[in-house]
This record gives C-alpha cells, structure tokens and sequence, in this order.
C-alpha cells in the first residue's frame, strides 16, 4: 500500500452511504467527494492525487465547479479517460425540478484542469437524477438519468454527448427496446455506465425481465459507422436469482466485460456473489466466457461488490468478506488470464489494518500496475464512519525458483509497469 486517503464525512472519499467514485488514469487518481462543504453545504468536490516517478503521491488540486451549486453534490460519480474527466452532479436544482442532475467535463493540459462543459438533457425532470453514473472515452461522454420516467416510472434514460468543433453537442438518447418500469438505466451504487470508442455498456440491476423479480440486465449499446448509437445486444445472468444484481458493476477492456452481481447465492451460502466474464465474439455477439466465485464465499460476503478488468487481470471487490480475520473487513481477489484463456485465482489483498465492517473492496479501480480501493466504514459501522481510499502497487512479473523473472500475461516494460496492447 503506498497512499491511504481518509474522510470523516458520511459520504466521503472512495466509500460512505451510496454516493461516491474514483477513478485512476496513468499517473492521476481522482476522488470523489459529493459532500464536500468548501464551495457550500454539499456542493461537493473531487480530490486529484498524481503520482511521481519514485511512486511518492502528493495532492495536485482540488476540482470545483466554476459555479459551484449549493447541495448538487458533484462528484457523486467520476469517470476518466486520457486528459479529460467526467463529474456527476445528480441532484442539482434546474428550475423547479429538484434533482434534474447535470454532468461537468474538466479537461487536463499539462498540471492545469479546466472546466470544459456542463450538460444537461433538455427533458431532465424532477427526481430523475442525471449523472448517477457517468462515462467517458475519447470525444464521447454519457451519463444515466435512472429515474426518468420515459418508459415506466423509474425507468431510466442514458443520454450521450459528443466533442467536435471544439464544443460538446448531445448525439443521442438512449432507451433499450425492453426496458420498463423500475429498470433504472445505469442507476447503481457502483459502476452501472462503462464505454469504449464504439461501445456503451448500461446496467439494469433492477430490471425484471426473466423468471424471477429483479434479477438484472446489461444492455450494448454500438456506434455504427454513420455516427448513430444503436441496441445490439444484452446479457442476463445464467444463474438468476430474486435481486441478484447483475450489472451493479461493470468493467469494459476492449472486446472484455466483467459484470458483477454480488447479491447472487453461491449453492447454499445467500448472497455470496459472482462475477462473469464476456467476450465479443468474431460474430459480433458477447459470450459468457467465465463465471467466477469466491475461493472463501460467505453469506453476504457481495463478491462481486465492485469489479476492474484491465487486459489479463481481474480485480474483484468482496466488501464483506472477512479482512484478514476480521469479519465484514472486505477483501480483493486478483485473477490472471492465462493464454489459453481461463481465469485463474492469483492472491487476494486486504487494509493495512483492516476494521471491523470496514467494507473494503466497495469500489476498485486499476491503471497499470496501481489498484485504488475504497473502504467505506473504517473504525465503526457502514455509512456512519472515516472512510479510507488506498491505493496499492500490484505484482506485475513472475520469479521460478532459480529467480528468472518474466511479466505477468497483459504487461511489458523493463519493469513489467507498462499495458500490453490487447
């Protein structure tokens, strides 16, 4: 572990009650802070972090919107991808609709960020919360509205923006063909939003459409080559369960998609989790590839909680599993994809000092060889405590036993610090 942030507010970095994110690119780590007080009671902020060559992280500034809105909450949801970043607000105040939402586009030069964009669907309504979930990769960002009531009350909308002619323009509201009341498009407490440069991947943990209440839905969105985004496909559990949650987080690497669903039962231990690997195929269709589950499943131990896919490695956040021996401490597993393409179970890593009901593992994230983990009850219990993020250098080679070191499978670089292309 080489930087351990804390926060003491309910809804604090990387962690507290439901509202919250981080994300890391190269050498810049960004941290949510929905309730930050500096700019006005809960107008929110998001804490950048950069790391130096000697792996030595030190503040680099603090992101506030030009206008910062008192109780908007920015910085519930971040997204980042190469300069740019995106920062949910999702209960700002648009006329007389409390909560309509918006999202901020910051964008970086050198050690500056300026605030880019603010944007907002025209149509955002009282309650529907844009900017939940947010999600950015080139000159495409989307947020979830997962409220809107569209196609059933609390049904949800998506709504993705483009950057050309050095403004952002709204290209296009998303709405899959089967979604329906209470489906609540991208509207998760961890990572309900993911896109690449022609895909967008929405979560529907609360989407009822197979045999039992609630089991959840990822639906794809693709940009076709006259710029128009369209439903290609979904994915549903192959183990449905009442509330299994899946697609409460999602990871996207290229033609990879890990999507947990960490309130699905293992055999007879309730709530265990599971997480499923997918795979686009030559054909154009995503294929259930994996299905992996805790190597110690406990009841209610959210395997699954929060997932990151980064080339050949998987990290999976089980947030109440035990730490060390200390129950509900929250743990991550690490798995490696081997060149035949199984998944294989690597190790796992806890807190430093991991705390009773500490929840550890609630939201990960990994740039190159740095994972960043949130802990979100340190030193008492969930939502009422310090919360924590960390960040920690993982292993990217392998020794024999006569000390011949070689990278591990997705890495390269005289150091094994540098992502191998897929």
């Amino acid at each position: 572990e080489d930087l351990r942030l804390i926060e003491t507010s309910n809804d604090p970095f990387g962690g507290g009650n439901t509202f919250r994110d981080t994300a890391i690119v190269g050498s810049y780590l960004y941290v949510g802070d929905a309730t930050n007080t500096a700019k006005g009671s809960y107008a929110g902020a998001v804490q950048v972090q950069s790391r130096d060559a000697l792996g030595k992280w030190t503040k680099a500034t603090m992101l506030y919107p030009t206008k910062p809105v008192v109780s908007e909450q920015f910085g519930v949801a971040v997204a980042a991808q190469g300069s740019r970043v995106a920062v949910g607000a999702p209960f700002f105040k648009s006329g007389a609709s409390n909560s309509a939402g918006h999202m901020y586009i910051f964008k970086r030069d050198g050690k500056t960020w300026t605030q880019e964009a603010v944007l907002a669907p025209k149509t955002a309504g009282s309650s529907d919360q844009c900017g939940l979930q947010v999600a950015i990769f080139g000159d495409f960002a989307a947020m979830a509205c997962p409220y809107d009531d569209t196609k059933g009350s609390n049904s949800g909308t998506v709504h993705i923006y483009g950057y050309a002619n050095s403004k952002w323009s709204h290209v296009a509201e998303l709405n899959p063909s089967n979604s329906k009341q209470n489906s609540n498009l991208g509207g998760s407490d961890n990572t309900g939003l993911v896109m690449s440069a022609d895909h967008l991947l929405i979560g529907g943990r609360e989407y009822n459409g197979q045999k039992v209440t609630y089991p959840g839905i990822v639906w794809v969105f693709s940009r076709q080559a006259d710029g128009k985004w369209l439903e290609t496909a979904s994915m549903t559990s192959p183990n449905p369960i009442i509330n299994g949650r899946f697609g409460a987080d999602l990871s996207l690497d290229g033609t990879r998609v890990a999507v947990g669903a960490w309130y699905e039962d293992v055999g007879a231990t309730k709530y265990a989790g599971r997480v499923y690997i997918y795979e686009r195929q030559a054909d154009k269709k995503w294929k259930n590839v994996a299905a992996l589950t805790s190597k110690t499943p406990a009841v209610s131990g959210y395997y699954g909680r929060s997932v990151d896919l980064s080339a050949n490695r998987l990290l999976v956040g089980a947030s109440r599993e035990k730490g060390g021996a200390i129950k509900y401490a929250g743990q991550v597993h690490i798995y490696e994809r081997d060149n035949a393409g199984k998944w294989n179970y690597d190790t796992a890593y806890a807190a430093s000092t991991p705390n009773s009901n500490g929840q550890f593992g609630y939201i990960v994230r990994s740039s190159g060889n740095i994972a960043v983990t949130g802990e979100t009850g340190a030193g008492g219990h969930y939502g009422n405590s310090n919360s924590y993020t960390y960040a920690h250098k993982l292993k990217t080679f392998n020794c024999d036993k006569t000390g011949q070191c070689s990278c591990k499978p997705g890495f390269t670089g005289a150091t094994c610090d540098k992502k191998k292309a897929l």
